[in-house]
């Protein structure tokens, strides 16, 4: 029963309907750390009373006792010490040094050490040891020298101010001393325009335009109708056209949205449609604004093959309907007279209507009336081959004239399937021959071995 009580009080105190258990010190303990965690070992045990309550005071290391930072001073690195005479024994067989092993020499191998030769023995170094707690340990800005900061970064920048406004006062007595024509007109060919200058980088290669054109009209001043279109003087834009009866003439402002329409921002809108349609069908999975880069090829990639589709459903139109001179310029030998013949023995105009199926719907066959001249069809072209079945004969066989296959249900290889046959066949016929010359000499020596016996 007692077993039965304290697991249900376990369970309660899970679910949160009973106050948790007060450790030794009277703290809280989470009711889902293990019973074996909480339990103090046999090894552990004092023999008080405190013995038999829950507590987490014997996983906790309280032997070390950590002192802040703070408190030990400043960690000072990189100190030498007095340089020995001879070698010690225990020290760096390298270097000589004391302060280290020879596995955590920083100075290059030696051809013979400091242990064999004694002589040029390295200075010790000033070991430091800090006990520091977790935070400490991790801390980024430990040991950290504020004054470093003002000894040597501050000075450094100074230096370059003073030297880059050297530079620029320099010519700048330069420009007042020899004036050119240039210097004259260049306010003119900025239009009017003042530039402020930034002073953290170079004035001479990096400037901001911030202030708009004295001539030019601002956008709020172009219609004060109060029902116009709204200015945002935050952001100073206005996304509708002021004058929107107004025609379009060049260089008239027509409001920012005009400006979305235009430029690298018609590609953009392209490439988002492309990633989002692309994403939608399961296609890749990209983003815009993760990978750029990755979109913009594979949204140029995929308008080339676009564009070769289009290019090939073209060609193929023209195949079928085209004319004589657009057929010539656009395929091989080959596939203009197999096409020549089909346009010129499957043009009509009769007006027939077919359904999908191939059933013809309106209009009149003209093969209704024409008496078949063989039950089995005929100018069926199989496979990829560009000639009929039988059109071909060699030693007894049927086959296909364009590329002398002798079997029905083979694959054409065209030119290269005739020389690569004609190839094969020579040298077969050179093996043939060696192999009749070696049986005609065997013959030749066993006959006179006979003769002999």
């Amino acid at each position: 029963r007692e077993w039965k009580k304290e697991r249900e009080l376990e369970e309660a105190r899970k679910a949160g309907t009973v106050a948790p258990a007060k450790d030794a010190e009277g703290n809280d303990i989470n009711p889902h750390i293990p019973h074996y965690m909480i339990q103090r070992p046999f090894y552990l045990k004092t023999g008080s009373e405190d013995d038999s309550l829950p507590t987490l005071k014997h996983q906790r290391n309280t032997t070390m006792k950590y002192v802040p930072l703070a408190n030990q001073g400043k960690i000072v690195k990189g100190v030498k010490l007095g340089t020995a005479k001879n070698y010690r024994k225990g020290a760096c067989p390298n270097c000589g040094s004391a302060t280290h092993s020879e596995r955590d020499c920083t100075e290059r191998p030696r051809k013979k050490g400091a242990k064999w030769t004694g002589k040029n023995i390295a200075p010790d170094e000033l070991e430091v040891t800090a006990e520091l707690d977790y935070d400490g340990k991790h801390d980024r800005w430990n040991n950290y020298d504020p004054e470093q900061f003002v000894r040597q970064t501050v000075p450094k920048f100074k230096k370059q101010e003073e030297e880059r406004n050297r530079i620029r006062q320099e010519e700048l007595q330069q420009r007042l001393q020899n004036p050119s024509e240039d210097d004259h007109n260049s306010d003119e060919d900025d239009g009017g325009e003042l530039t402020v200058v930034d002073s953290s980088k170079d004035p001479r290669s990096r400037t901001r335009k911030t202030i708009r054109n004295r001539e030019e009209k601002p956008k709020y001043l172009i219609n004060l109708d109060p029902e116009g279109p709204h200015y945002d003087g935050k952001s100073r834009s206005m996304r509708g056209n002021p004058n929107p009866n107004a025609p379009s003439v060049i260089g008239v402002y027509t409001g920012d949205n005009a400006t979305r329409v235009t430029g690298d921002a018609i590609r953009f809108n392209e490439q988002e449609l492309y990633a989002e349609e692309a994403n939608k069908n399961g296609l890749n999975n990209i983003h815009t604004i993760a990978a750029p880069t990755q979109t913009a090829m594979m949204h140029k990639e995929y308008l080339s093959k676009k564009e070769e589709f289009k290019n090939a459903r073209q060609q193929m139109i023209l195949l079928k309907y085209g004319d004589k001179e657009q057929v010539s310029n656009s395929v091989d030998t080959q596939t203009k007279l197999m096409h020549a013949k089909q346009l010129q023995y499957g043009a009509s105009e009769q007006y027939r209507e077919y359904s999908r199926d191939g059933r013809l719907l309106v209009g009149h066959d003209e093969l209704d009336n024409v008496v078949a001249t063989s039950k089995y069809a005929e100018d069926v072209l199989n496979g990829n081959h560009t000639e009929v079945w039988g059109s071909f004969w060699s030693n007894g066989k049927w086959g296909y004239v364009c590329c002398k296959q002798m079997i029905f249900h083979s694959y054409c290889t065209g030119g290269a399937g005739i020389k690569a046959k004609e190839e094969f066949g020579v040298k077969r016929k050179r093996q043939i021959d060696e192999i009749e010359e070696e049986e005609r000499s065997r013959d030749q020596e066993e006959s006179v071995k006979k003769q002999k016996v």
